[in-house]
């Protein structure tokens, strides 16, 4: 059974919302044997707060904080850690009252909205020590740090990343120290080395041939761009002029150059 009986509350922040609340009563018991229930409504300005979504209690103690609802999720552990199941107090609904208020949230008591206060905290110390790093372009590059022309190794101008500076003698002929950095992909070939020096140079330049490292067979005739005092380059090793040694040959290449000539003589008769 339902009877209208007055003005509803919002079940929110607990102002009148034009409503008409509605008592109900489980028929067939006597009038107080069940407590009575009423029906309540939400106000204009709380509809935002999305009443009927998981959250809503979150959402509403920023509000009544005065704070943004727009990063309410990662707000809510912060809230449900700080307060548990105190947290649903904010919402008047949690009274259980009837008659609604003059002033929305007049309900969140000084206490309550300390509790609140210090919960927020939480969340303004953990935005403090977020990293915020720009979006950027998959393929963007940048220039090195002042004072620094290109990398050190392969000579390019512009990386997606800089690493160093640091300070050697084994990339230049000189017997003086000289500083460089190193581009984001040379530097990969330097922490698998673990030192600065030709054997790391001859990994990067190979590396960034597509062809694997032997340290058997490296690269002659190679130099660090540190070495070599002319301008960086749009692409890496644009200063590099290299050889290999000539192997000698083998049964493999016996065998290959053989069937090669038959296969000439083949194609002549």
């Amino acid at each position: 059974m339902k009877a209208p009986i007055g003005p509803a509350p919002c079940k929110i922040c607990g102002v009148e919302t034009g409503q008409r609340l509605a008592w109900q009563q489980h028929t067939g018991f006597p009038p107080h044997a069940l407590p009575q229930f009423f029906e309540v409504g939400v106000c204009d300005d709380c509809v935002s707060l999305r009443p009927d979504e998981s959250g809503v209690a979150v959402r509403a103690a920023l509000r009544v904080l005065g704070r943004s609802e727009d990063r309410w999720d990662a707000a809510a552990p912060f809230f449900n850690d700080a307060l548990g199941e105190a947290l649903s107090k904010v919402l008047y609904a949690s009274q259980n009252l009837a008659d609604p208020q003059a002033k929305a949230w007049a309900h969140v008591d000084r206490g309550l909205r300390r509790d609140l206060r210090r919960a927020y905290a939480g969340v303004l110390k953990a935005r403090a020590f977020e990293v915020r790093r720009p979006v950027l372009p998959e393929a963007a590059t940048f220039r090195p740090p002042v004072g620094y022309r290109g990398c050190g190794f392969c000579g390019v101008g512009e990386s997606r990343d800089w690493h160093g500076p640091s300070w050697t003698k084994t990339l230049t002929q000189g017997p003086d120290l000289r500083e460089y950095v190193v581009c984001d992909d040379c530097v990969k070939a330097l922490q698998a080395i673990g030192a600065v020096g030709t054997r790391a140079v001859a990994r990067a330049y190979m590396t960034a041939q597509g062809l694997a490292y032997d340290e058997e067979d490296p690269p002659l005739g190679l130099r660090a761009w540190l070495d070599t005092g002319l301008p960086p380059s749009a692409e890496p090793w644009a200063h590099a002029q290299v050889h290999f040694k000539e192997r000698p040959p083998n049964l493999a290449d016996a065998l290959a150059r053989v069937a090669a000539l038959e296969a000439a003589l083949r194609g002549q008769s």
